[in-house]
């Protein structure tokens, strides 16, 4: 991934070459994808970036790749090497809950000034996230890994509607399901539900 994304910046076309500026950007570049240490890289002079793999850090990873030391202040009869580090990988699902609560769920930013407003916003976002998390949880007994809030996001977009043709009135229509979420629903056993309008559709006005 870092030597496609070198060559990507050496061939762009340039009128002028600034060498300081080009490995400057190499720099950065390799930062971003945390590689840098594993490149030697320069400028030459005629303008041309070049690069070099430092093969003895690389080989020096590679002893250690898929290694893991991780401390405890817990006791062996309290938890075991394989419960230690299968609590350290559930961090990953505290991070994915933070993720989901700030972006899909908009945890922030908080428009109330009222403390118990602010303590009820944040346990509605968390009601929420539990919700998501159970229907994952149920999804993924079905063989089904879509991703819930995208999943939500797309069902948002079926809406129901009435109609009023020269005076009469229409039987309720639902907008068409898209292929990609029919197939979802199908799989979820949830098509039946939006396969005609609810009975109590045609006495609501939209």
């Amino acid at each position: 991934k870092a030597e496609a994304a070198l060559a990507q910046l050496a061939g762009r076309s340039r009128k002028q070459v600034d060498a300081q500026k080009l490995a400057s950007q190499a720099g950065r570049l390799l930062q971003r994808i945390k590689a840098h240490k594993y490149y030697d890289y320069h400028v030459d002079e005629t303008g041309r970036l070049r690069w070099a793999r430092r093969e003895a850090v690389i080989e020096a990873e590679a002893q250690v790749d898929g290694w893991y030391l991780l401390r405890t202040n817990l006791s062996g009869e309290k938890a075991s090497t394989g419960e230690v580090l299968a609590h350290y990988k559930s961090l990953l699902n505290v991070e994915d809950a933070f993720r989901e609560l700030k972006t899909y769920l908009e945890v922030r930013p908080v428009y109330h000034y009222r403390p118990d407003r602010v303590v009820n916003h944040v346990r509605i976002c968390f009601i929420a996230y539990w919700l998501s998390a159970r229907l994952g949880q149920e999804w993924a007994a079905l063989d089904c890994n879509a991703e819930v809030p995208r999943v939500l996001q797309q069902l948002q977009t079926i809406r129901l509607a009435n109609f009023r043709v020269l005076g009469a009135e229409a039987p309720a229509a639902v907008t068409n399901i898209s292929p990609e979420l029919n197939e979802i629903l199908t799989q979820l056993d949830l098509l039946k539900l939006f396969a005609a309008p609810p009975k109590w559709a045609g006495k609501t006005k939209m």
